[in-house]
């Protein structure tokens, strides 16, 4: 028997101590691995597997176990992640699930119009036809009564001579009297056929274990085999314990992916139910309106068919009394014939002829689908028996486009209007005009002058007795309208009527559809077609284009200029419309943009003789559909050449847009200018920036011209002050500009801040015409700094001297300026451009800015299309922004990180706008002053707020549409959003603290916004649209919208394409520069600039604020603050004081730009004394919260007002917080 080996004491106590050794290395190296992989979790660069060197430490003993260990985390994390796939499936099917049923509910789109609708338009129309019959059948019979009325007067003279025989004197004069006696009857029948017009009505998303397996050899065998055997293993295991970490790491990363991925997929799958949520709200209420609508259109056409009905009964019983006269008239007449005849009045050889009434034609007209008109003449048996042939002849004409010397006109018959009682109607296109005062007969007269679509005339509130001018097509709410007193005045167009009329003497009229486009002419009027490399300047023709007579390969189109790539040629399919009303449908001209959204393609009219020009019929339509967009615009340009370019007008987003015709109703006149021989009129069109796919657009337009003689005008200079704010707010000419007297001055500084065309010109010492104002002020300074900051058209032109003309305001301001860092920041169409010397133009702004410019750094960080294009010399326009920009750069570095996304600068933004006013400082548009209202955010409250506006008779809709409804009704307070989601808005007359009652601020429920109605803003050619204020024309000076007794002022930008700017000011009276306080400039392309000319991006989503916090400005996007703050104002004057009322402003200059007021109020963050206890209030823009008699308390400053649901109305002061109850707050200083 054979006896196991045991070895001595001292080599067990050896083997332990191995292990012990072993055991230690291993949990050492357990911890390493976990600090490792805690500190890869901490910092991502120690990312990676364990170090070999550390694996092999372990030993086998603890490689053994670090495998069975990764396995197990293996076979987990295998686990967790099928778990989650599984979950992960089952949620996104849910969503999907959720998505389908949403989508699923889509309702389907209403029908234009009912199987109701199209009925009885059918009978109307039936009824009319027969009314027209009738009416004709009347007017025949009428000539043949006629007839027979002169016929028995005949008979009747020739009767009464014929007295022979005693029984023939008594029947004749028994049938000479019936005779008189019908003769005297007056004719029935032949009433004013009135039209019968139908309504016009429109229309809504680790762990390590430890073991040591031992096998039991004897004390040689371990010895020999221990280290070969050992070392094997471990390498072995070391490559396993890799590869199964590799594995792990894997799988991790997987996991971490899948992760990602499904986060990403239920995210878009939530923002899509979310907008199918949307989605289906809008249609249901869309399909609601229709149905509304619909029926709307039922009962009007019922009436219609009424009124029809009644007209041709009543038409039909007028024919049948004419008929019943003829036939009386023939019956005596007979009767009449034979007496005569028995009673020998006449000669037996001379016999009385019988009279036979005339045979009636009725001639009836009707127009097929093709340039065919049938004409059928038939001839009828109408009146008496004996009338028995029945002939008809019908004649087949066509009609095609011929010259013409007459021209047509339109004339509307204007019936009057239509009233709706208390209804509220609505326009597809902006008001032209509210608040106009005056009696429903005085809104009529408006209306007819301004030729609004109709008016909506208040009974009832602060506005009774005014009227809101609508324009567009009308639609009429769908409910009853409960907010106000008000009644709705339709325009009730009646038949339009096209008439021929002769030229007037000295008229020429150029028609598109006329156009030779091989021999560029129109008329006798020579035209150009090319593209133009400025689509606000078209006049810079970019080349000379060919002509391609044959059809285009793929579309509808021949006789082109241009081609291929953008062009303009004449369809050659015929229109669908009469442009004109005589002409027949016509070849429109067809244009196609270039590729590059800052080009235009361009239709040049060169001016034949001096006169007065007009331009009607100007109209265009994409008729592809989709998404795409182009612009056409209609300009003009006097001859000479320093003549500027006259804007006339320009059509936005043409798809699928009528054209015009004169009998449609979408005619407009435009111009009305004189311009001289050589002039031109220009029609240009360029796409919007989302490339050119399917613009195709058809264009059409009518020229007229009147001829006058030139005359030649002198222009008197006067004395008077150039800056008389009376005369520049009054006078409608462009004032005479008299020459500056402040020019060429030689001291320091002199000149600075004048304002006045030209002032400072040529002044030679440093910081002269610094901060000037006026169109080319500091022209030609020499000096360091000289014309900086400047505002006007090209001032700082052509300046020298370092830093001149930097931050300067104005097209072409600081342009070919020769010096270092000369115009940077400036801003402006063309700022900068030519300018040379190092960092000249560096971070301008506008289109074209810093163009060709000549310098190292030279437009870096310049933003605009075409910003820097064609600059040399080294990180010239680096860091720009724009189209095009750095295009053709020359230097190291001189495009990189550029941005080649479009930037709608406009070439003439305020900052480039010549104006006197501006330049003069006058406040020319308070003469316009017309009062609005803000809507603020208040507290959030529980959803069960809905129930008490809906109580209220609130009703739901977007915050734009329910706050124009809030707008006018004097009892609305606030509004409310129902789940915060910006869906269901609704219309309240509860105030916020009494929507507060019941439901409470802090609760568990799901929570819903208030907008609470903020009166006291005073706006100046500014028009409030919804919960915004907006710029809705073009005007000389720019628009204001003001409120007072604030210290933070907070708004979103309605668009990111436009130049407006906001501030904060102790003075009311400041201009747009803010000298008594700040602002910040919400520039296009979404660029916000602060004091000092730093720039930060900006989205139409975030809210922007500019606060007054102690002595300090500071400026914010959403609940970021911006750095730097300032404590100063613009003028350098430093903040004196805390508590400063303050007046917020808002300024726009461009037509269509707007911005939404969310927060305007004082502060009252800080700590207070309040009955021996010291409260302290925090505040985030305006809300505030605090902590009192143990509660949490949440509330709203509006204005200088805290509200507080739950405590009584509060007034703040320099002095404290007051309350109506009595309370007061004293600040703790």
């Amino acid at each position: 028997m054979a006896c196991k080996f045991r070895p001595p004491m001292g080599r067990q106590l050896f083997v332990v101590l191995v292990l012990d050794v072993l055991i230690t290395s291993t949990v050492l190296a357990a911890k390493v691995r976990n600090d490792l992989r805690n500190r890869v979790a901490v910092n991502e660069d120690l990312l990676g597997p364990t170090s070999r060197a550390d694996l092999r430490a372990l030993g086998k003993v603890g490689l053994l176990k670090r495998d069975a260990s990764l396995k197990e985390e293996i076979s987990q994390l295998k686990g967790e992640m099928k778990k989650m796939r599984d979950i992960n499936s089952d949620d996104v099917a849910k969503q999907e699930a959720i998505l389908k049923e949403r989508t699923d509910k889509f309702p389907e789109p209403p029908p234009l119009r009912t199987e109701a609708e199209l009925k009885m338009k059918s009978n109307i129309s039936k009824i009319e036809f027969k009314t027209h019959q009738v009416h004709s059948d009347i007017t025949g019979n009428l000539e043949v009564a006629e007839l027979a009325r002169v016929e028995l007067a005949k008979l009747t003279n020739e009767a009464t001579t014929c007295m022979n025989q005693q029984g023939c004197k008594t029947a004749l004069e028994r049938l000479a009297g019936m005779s008189l006696a019908q003769l005297a009857q007056p004719l029935d029948g032949l009433d004013e056929l009135p039209h019968v017009s139908e309504d016009r009505i429109a229309r809504m998303v680790s762990d390590l274990g430890t073991g040591l397996a031992q096998s039991e050899k004897t004390h040689a065998e371990l010895v020999a085999d221990a280290q070969a055997n050992e070392a094997a293993e471990v390498e072995r295991l070391v490559r396993e314990v890799e590869a199964l970490e590799e594995e792990r790491d894997e799988l991790e990363k997987t996991q971490s992916q899948e992760y990602a991925l499904f986060r990403q997929k239920r995210k878009r799958l939530t923002y899509q139910t979310r907008t199918a949520a949307r989605t289906l709200y809008a249609k249901r209420l869309e399909a609601t309106r229709a149905e509304a609508f619909a029926a709307q259109r039922e009962r009007s056409l019922a009436r219609q068919m009424r009124s029809a009905q009644a007209l041709y009964e009543q038409q039909a019983s007028n024919l049948a009394n004419v008929k019943q006269q003829i036939k009386t008239y023939t019956n005596t007449m007979d009767e009449m014939v034979a007496l005569i005849k028995n009673c020998g009045c006449r000669d037996k050889k001379d016999p009385l002829p019988a009279w036979t009434p005339p045979v009636i034609t009725t001639t009836s007209t009707t127009e097929t689908t093709t340039t065919t008109t049938t004409t059928t003449v038939t001839t009828s048996t109408i009146l008496l028996p004996i009338y028995t042939e029945t002939t008809t002849t019908s004649t087949s004409t066509t009609t095609t486009p011929t010259m013409s010397t007459t021209t047509t006109s339109s004339t509307v018959l204007i019936k009057g209007f239509i009233e709706y009682e208390r209804q509220q109607c609505t326009g597809s296109d902006p008001d032209m005009l509210t608040n106009f005062k005056g009696g429903v007969e005085d809104c009529k007269e408006k209306c007819l002058s301004t030729n609004c679509s109709g008016f909506v005339y208040l009974n009832s509130g602060p506005h009774k007795g005014t009227c809101t001018m609508r324009s567009g097509e009308l639609s009429l709410s769908d409910v009853d309208w409960i907010q106000d007193n008000r009644d709705c005045w339709m325009r009730d167009y009646g038949d339009v009527q096209t008439t021929t009329v002769p030229p007037l003497p000295g008229t020429a009229v150029y028609n598109s559809w006329d156009v030779n486009m091989k021999n560029k002419t129109l008329g006798g009027a020579d035209i150009e077609i090319y593209e133009a490399t400025n689509k606000t300047d078209v006049r810079v023709m970019e080349s000379v284009c060919q002509y391609t007579d044959g059809d285009h390969p793929s579309k509808f189109v021949n006789h082109m200029w241009c081609y291929p790539g953008a062009y303009i040629g004449q369809s050659n399919v015929k229109g669908k419309d009469d442009p004109d009303g005589m002409t027949g449908p016509v070849f429109d001209l067809v244009a196609y943009p270039p590729e590059s959204a800052a080009s235009s393609i361009v239709f040049r009219f060169r001016i034949p003789e001096s006169g007065s020009y007009s331009v009607d019929l100007f109209s265009a339509s994409r008729p592809a559909g989709g998404t795409g967009m182009t612009e056409v615009s209609l300009s003009a340009k006097d001859a000479g050449n320093g003549a500027p370019l006259i804007p006339m007008t320009t059509l936005y987003n043409v798809t699928e847009q009528d054209l015009a015709t004169t009998t449609n109703g979408k005619n407009t006149l435009h111009g009305n200018i004189s311009l001289r021989a050589g002039g031109f009129i220009y029609i240009s069109m360029h796409n919007d920036g989302d490339g050119r796919q399917n613009d195709e657009t058809v264009l059409r337009f009518r020229i007229f011209s009147s001829s006058f003689t030139t005359t030649t005008t002198t222009l008197i200079t006067t004395t008077t002050s150039y800056c008389n704010c009376t005369s520049v707010c009054t006078v409608n000419e462009e004032p005479v500009r008299a020459p500056p007297a402040t020019a060429s001055c030689t001291t320091s500084s002199c000149n600075a801040q004048c304002s006045g065309y030209g002032c400072g010109f040529r002044c030679v010492a440093s910081s002269c015409a610094t901060n000037c104002s006026g169109d080319r002020c500091g022209y030609q300074c020499n000096g360091t700094q000289c014309a900086s900051s400047c505002d006007g058209e090209e001032c700082g032109l052509s300046c020298s001297g370092r830093f001149c003309a930097k931050q300067c305001s104005g097209g072409k301001c600081g342009f070919q300026c020769d010096s270092y860092a000369c115009a940077g920041n400036c801003s402006g169409s063309e700022c900068a451009s030519g300018c040379s010397n190092n960092e000249c133009g560096k971070y301008c702004q506008g289109y074209r800015c810093a163009y060709g410019c000549t310098g190292l750094g030279c437009a870096e960080g310049c933003v605009g299309d075409e910003c820097g294009h064609g600059c040399r010399g080294e990180g010239c326009a680096r860091g720009c922004v724009g189209i095009n920009c750095a295009g053709n750069c020359t230097g190291t570095n001189c495009d990189a990180n550029t941005q080649n996304v479009s930037v709608t600068t406009s070439t003439t933004t305020r900052e480039t706008v010549s104006d006197l006013a501006l330049v003069c400082g006058c406040h020319c548009a308070a003469g316009a002053q017309e009062a609005g209202v803000a809507y603020v955010n208040g507290v959030s409250m529980d959803n069960g707020a809905a129930a008490q506006c809906d109580k209220e008779g609130a009703t739901m809709g977007t915050l734009s549409s329910t706050a124009s409804i809030c707008s006018t009704s004097p009892s609305c307070s606030a509004l409310f959003d129902f789940n915060c989601d910006d869906i269901s808005w609704r219309n309240c007359k509860s105030t916020m603290r009494q929507l507060a009652q019941g439901h409470p601020i802090n609760s568990t429920l799901t929570e819903g916004c208030v907008r609470m109605k903020q009166t006291g803003w005073t706006l100046h050619s500014v028009t409030q649209v919804g919960a915004s204020f907006q710029l809705q024309s073009t005007v000389r000076t720019p628009a204001l919208a003001a409120f007072s007794d604030v210290q933070s002022i907070s708004v979103k930008a309605g668009e990111v394409t436009k130049n407006k700017r906001f501030g904060l000011t102790t003075d009311p009276n400041d201009n747009y520069k803010f000298s008594h306080g700040r602002y910040l400039k919400l520039l296009p392309g979404g660029v916000l600039e602060l004091p000092g000319g730093h720039k930060r991006a900006y989205t139409d989503d975030d809210v922007i604020t500019l606060r007054l916090e102690g002595h300090r400005f500071v400026a914010y996007k959403n609940s970021m603050i911006f750095s730097p703050t300032w404590d100063s104002f613009e003028n350098g004057t430093k903040i004196p004081n805390r508590g400063l009322n303050m007046t917020a402003k808002l300024w726009f200059y461009e037509s269509g730009s707007s911005m939404e007021v969310v927060d305007a109020c004082t502060n009252i963050d800080g700590t207070y004394s309040v009955q021996n206890n010291s409260l302290d209030v925090s505040q985030t823009r305006c809300q505030v919260n605090f902590t009192h008699q143990g509660a949490q308390w949440k509330g709203t400053v509006s204005g200088n007002s805290l509200i507080v649901p739950g405590l009584s109305n509060a007034t703040v002061s320099a002095d404290g917080v007051r309350f109506t109850d009595g309370t007061s707050w004293v600040p703790i200083r």
